[in-house]
């Protein structure tokens, strides 16, 4: 058996993949992005005392940057759909720091009227059928003159350089799966007609590219194809040897010394209630 074989055979069960690529690839990006939020955040930040909310807060480490810049008598809640990132957000955030607290995202428990005077969000616009209706919801959410802080960006300016099936057909199956769960990648480009509609006022979107990548920000193609395995597989838009192949040469091109995979422009956005 060569070594193709053998590599192509540890992706035989896919059932393992999905939360735990989310999770690591939420780390690389929050490592990546990590000097541009700091800015971001310093550039929008007021010294009074805030009660904010992280959504989609992942293992904390953008709450728990949050609560540091915006100063010692703020308090910042996370919220995120995965448990095990919750926990571990509360085991190496929350005890170390009594300005942040954790909660396991269900039901819109999120939701309450005029109870932040800011909301932060990252990268997860385009997972909403209905982006409209979570901007209504960040708006209600905030109290009067509260501010949201947007961070997200837009698949189709994602690259790979030199060209790569396995990354062109990553693409094509990611957006595939948006347009049949009826979402979209290009989410990040609507922001300012979603602020409008949502009556948020004093707008302001910028676009930021971090310049130095490490290399593991490489792993974010095959990780991201990682995490939404299951519900590629599910929705027949792909089958498990395909899944196999594509993850096989999309690793095997990451971890080449002369193969760039770059970040899309990341998209930066104020609105104010």
């Amino acid at each position: 058996m060569d070594n193709r074989t053998d590599a192509i055979k540890t992706y035989n069960d896919l059932s393992h993949l999905g939360n735990a690529a989310g999770r690591k690839r939420g780390h690389i990006m929050s490592n990546a992005m990590a000097q541009t939020s700091r800015s971001f955040f310093k550039k929008n930040h007021f010294n009074k005392s805030l009660i904010g909310l992280d959504l989609f807060c992942g293992e904390g480490k953008i709450t728990n940057e949050l609560a540091q810049v915006f100063g010692q008598e703020n308090r910042v809640i996370g919220f995120d759909i995965d448990a095990t990132s919750i926990k571990i957000a509360k085991e190496k955030i929350a005890l170390k720091n009594d300005q942040v607290e954790f909660l396991h995202l269900e039901n819109d428990n999120w939701f309450k009227n005029e109870a932040y005077d800011f909301i932060y969000c990252r990268t997860f616009l385009n997972q909403f059928y209905t982006p409209l209706d979570l901007f209504q919801k960040m708006y209600s959410s905030l109290k009067p003159n509260g501010f949201v802080l947007l961070e997200s960006f837009d698949l189709s300016n994602f690259q790979c350089f030199p060209q790569n099936y396995a990354f062109d057909r990553y693409l094509e199956l990611h957006t595939a799966l948006n347009r049949v769960k009826g979402t979209s990648i290009k989410s990040a480009v609507q922001l300012g007609t979603s602020f409008h509609m949502a009556q948020f006022k004093k707008n302001h979107i910028q676009i930021v590219s971090p310049a130095f990548l490490p290399d593991d920000c490489k792993q974010i193609a095959s990780l991201s194809l990682e995490s939404i395995a299951t519900e590629l597989l599910e929705m027949e838009l792909t089958n498990q040897t395909e899944l196999q192949a594509l993850l096989f040469e999309l690793k095997t091109f990451e971890k080449q010394k002369n193969t760039m995979i770059s970040l899309p422009g990341i998209y930066q956005a104020v609105g104010y209630k």
